[in-house]
Order: structure tokens, then sequence, then C-alpha cells
């Protein structure tokens, strides 16, 4: 089954799990993963919005994901569901697991940033002086496809072909989403609303190359807040880490829905991802 929506996009049967696209992202960026989940789950593919949020300053891009979320769970039905979101996508399904623990079986999140460092901080100050000198955006997104993979998956040529699909996403959102989006994000790190964790079953996965955030400091902190929660570090990923090495990624993220969701799902997890 496929459903269509500006919204959402639903792909197979069984139990939904709702992928979270991150900053500057399309639901298409889940390519790797919903291809073989729909095997398995009904798969609902969120989209970010296209449009700036900020119509008033009291707005913020994440809480209107999660009121969006919401409202597509309520428009198809669905009264709970697993979340995977990855960066910002990772903060939405948090924040949404924390407004609504009723509508949530088990969260996984790619790539969560919760320190108030620079490097968000960084990349905004970049966006707005490309936009206020009316530079090219396409020197920005390409700086931020770098950033988000591992230097070392950088210098290989698979990264172009990745960094040219990178920069299609970015160029779908004005450069108000773009700055609502990265305005929500230093929002949600300073206000440290992580501290405040979720009770259901979670899983926290990392690239240790992570350009943009401190693993080791991250993992430290999260485990002491999230009690029910597994860690999982993927050796040479970075920040993208469902891209970078999407078939280890995938793999530990099949294990843990079958685990928490107690699916009887047969068979071996396919890695041709596109047949």
């Amino acid at each position: 089954m496929t459903h269509n929506n500006q919204l959402f996009q639903i792909y197979g049967l069984g139990y939904p799990v709702v992928l979270i696209p991150g900053f500057a992202s399309k639901a298409d960026s889940w390519g790797l993963q919903y291809r073989w989940l729909k095997k398995y789950f009904q798969v609902i593919v969120f989209e970010n919005k296209s449009i700036a949020c900020t119509q008033s300053k009291s707005e913020d891009y994440i809480d209107i994901a999660v009121s969006d979320i919401n409202d597509a769970l309520r428009t198809c039905s669905i009264k709970k569901v697993s979340l995977l979101g990855a960066s910002m996508g990772a903060m939405i399904a948090l924040e949404f697991a924390q407004r609504f623990p009723e509508k949530v079986s088990s969260l996984i999140f790619a790539s969560l940033p919760i320190d108030d460092n620079l490097s968000f901080k960084n990349l905004t100050e970049d966006l707005n002086l490309s936009i206020q000198n009316n530079s090219d955006r396409d020197f920005f997104l390409r700086k931020l496809s770098t950033v988000f993979f591992s230097p070392d998956f950088v210098k290989q040529e698979t990264f172009n072909i990745l960094s040219d699909f990178f920069m299609q996403n970015g160029k779908s959102f004005s450069n108000d989403a773009l700055c609502a989006q990265l305005c929500a994000v230093n929002n949600w790190l300073e206000s440290k609303k992580w501290i405040d964790g979720c009770q259901c079953p979670c899983l926290f996965i990392y690239g240790s190359e992570d350009q943009l955030v401190s693993v080791k400091n991250t993992i430290n902190q999260l485990t002491n807040v999230f009690k029910k929660s597994e860690v999982k570090i993927i050796n040479g990923a970075g920040h993208a880490v469902h891209i970078e090495q999407y078939q280890e990624f995938n793999d530990i993220v099949y294990d843990f829905l079958q685990k928490f969701l107690g699916s009887n799902l047969d068979g071996l997890l396919p890695k041709v991802l596109f047949s």
C-alpha cells in the first residue's frame, strides 16, 4: 500500500514506523531505509515543510513539525508508532514522545545533538551571511554536506554523488525555511529539553566521526537520563550515519524494532535495497 500526502508518504503494511528527516532534508533522504522497512512495517515518511513556519515569533519549526505528525497520525487513525529521526528529526521525535507519550512505543535517534555548542550556531551564521550578501546558496549547501559526512568519506567518489543529492534537497527549501529550521535547532539545544527524557525504549545511533556532535560526551549524558536505552556507534561514519553506512545502520534499526515490537518478522534483512 502506498499513500501520498503533502506532509507524509505511507508505504507497506504492519506496525507503523515514522521516519523524520533532519535539517535541510526531504523525505527521500530516508530512501535507503524505507525501501526495505516497508517489506516488514507500515512506513510513514514525514516531509519537512519547504516554507518558513515563523508567521509569529511564538512559532517554532520543531513544535509545528510535532503537531503536523500528530495530525497525520489522526488522519490515518494510527494510535501508536515507533519513531526514527535523524539529527533535527531526532529532536522532533523526542519532542513528540514527550508531548504524546501514549502514542510512542519506541524511539530511534540517529545523530541526536544535545550540547549547546558552536557547531549549529556557526551553521546559522554561515547561512545568514550567505542570505544577507545575496551569495550563491550552493556554497553554503556544499559546505554543509562536507560537515555532514566523515572526512574520509568526503574524499571518496561516492561523496560527490551524495553531495549533489544533498544539495538538491537543500535547494527545495526557501531561505526562510532553512533559517527557521536552524533557529529551532538552536533554541531546542539551549532549552535542554532532552533532560526530561522519556519512558519508552530508546536506541541512540552515532557515527564515530561525527563532526557536529561530541559523541563520547553526548552518550555519557544520555545514558544517565534515558534508562531504557541502547547505544550503537558505527565506526568511520559521520553525522549522516544513516546514509554513509546505511547497511550497518539498517541492520541495527531492524534488530531493535524486531526486539521491542515483538513482531513476527521472518526471513533475513535484505541486502539489496533497490529491488
